[in-house]
């Protein structure tokens, strides 16, 4: 029977034989897969599997699926013990196609699961697996066709397809709408569901789906919590993000950033001051983030003397080389009048620090 490695139809001992320039890897201690599958009779499921992660790993997802397929094909392995092989490997070789933008490939298994999927026993898992590949790779069209074909969906499935609308300009409405159809279906949202679709709600939407989340106490929770901060935030709503921030507890340093983040476009220097300490009495680090936002905040405030006691905890916090900490120095000493200041920091930026937005700063 032919099958096919690296796109090419060879026939079928040729296929499980890898190319003699990599049979010296990590994959066994002699570096020769072929072999190590041979020596052993009665294959069971978990190695086979665990040799196609290995090659997805090591950055041939063709060779994977090759193997994948075999797998797949040999009839004794398929009726021992009466047990079925799951597809989590392909989702391992998609993720490897994915990052090779191996497009033709990911058909190919698209077409391999389609010809087996009643030897499948996770098929929702590998179909929510070949939507995401689709959607990664800008195929929005075929992702939804290969959702809306599928008898059966879980939560992952659903969240999956909110996601790769939400990362699309200009699919708000069919994400919303989506979203109705998920609740409606009787599937329970879980915390990644509502943070993905928090990330393009408008604010009246927003709202509703703020109490929704009230309802099922999960308001708390630092995960979804940051989530409707940003959302309120990206809306202008500095009194909802921080009613919502107070409320959340066990907070991270990314809640601490996404509220400085609002309010460093306001220029409120002492809620800027006051969530800076916040960060350490809660036993947290500062990172490049809650730099970047407080200084964006000094630049709007306008004020010096706060925008240099910020610059000196910057440098004693060892980010004083991070080139966007750079960028939002010099555009705060450029906002805030000293063109000195922000000439010292453009020229240290060097050519390939550099970017239009610095030299606007600069211009400007």
């Amino acid at each position: 029977m032919a099958t096919f490695t690296c796109g090419v139809q060879t026939s079928a001992p040729a296929a499980t034989s890898l190319p003699s320039s990599r049979r010296k890897g990590a994959l066994s201690p002699r570096g020769n897969v072929t072999t190590r599958l041979q020596a052993r009779q009665g294959r069971e499921a978990q190695e086979w599997a665990a040799l196609v992660r290995q090659l997805s790993r090591d950055g041939r997802p063709l060779e994977a699926l090759a193997l994948f397929r075999e797998m797949m094909l040999r009839r004794e392995w398929n009726h021992h013990g009466g047990r079925r092989p799951d597809g989590s490997p392909l989702s391992t070789v998609l993720r490897g196609c994915e990052a090779l933008g191996a497009v033709r490939s990911g058909r190919e298994v698209h077409a391999f699961v389609v010809r087996n999927a009643e030897w499948l026993v996770d098929l929702c898992q590998t179909q929510s697996s070949l939507i995401n590949f689709y959607a990664r790779c800008g195929f929005l069209l075929q992702a939804r066709l290969l959702f809306d074909r599928m008898s059966e969906r879980d939560v992952v499935t659903w969240t999956i397809m909110l996601m790769a609308y939400a990362n699309c300009d200009g699919f708000e409405d069919e994400m919303s709408v989506l979203f109705d159809q998920m609740l409606c279906s009787g599937v329970e949202p879980n915390p990644h569901t509502f943070t993905t679709v928090l990330r393009r709600v408008r604010l009246q939407q927003g709202h509703q789906l703020h109490c929704y989340i009230v309802k099922r106490f999960l308001d708390s929770d630092a995960f979804v919590g940051n989530a409707l901060v940003d959302m309120y935030v990206k809306h202008g709503s500095l009194d909802c993000a921080e009613r919502v921030f107070d409320g959340i507890e066990d907070k991270d340093v990314a809640c601490f950033n996404s509220l400085l983040s609002g309010f460093g476009r306001t220029g409120d220097a002492e809620i800027l001051v006051s969530l800076y300490w916040e960060i350490g009495m809660a036993g947290l680090a500062a990172n490049q983030a809650t730099y970047v936002g407080l200084l964006n905040g000094c630049a709007s405030s306008g004020m010096m003397s706060l925008s240099e006691q910020f610059h000196t905890h910057v440098i004693l916090n060892g980010f004083g080389s991070e080139v966007i900490v750079q960028g939002a120095l010099l555009d705060m000493y450029a906002k805030c009048g000293d063109l000195e200041g922000a000439r010292t920091i453009f020229d240290n930026l060097g050519t390939k620090g550099r970017s239009i937005v610095t030299w606007n700063s600069m211009i400007g």
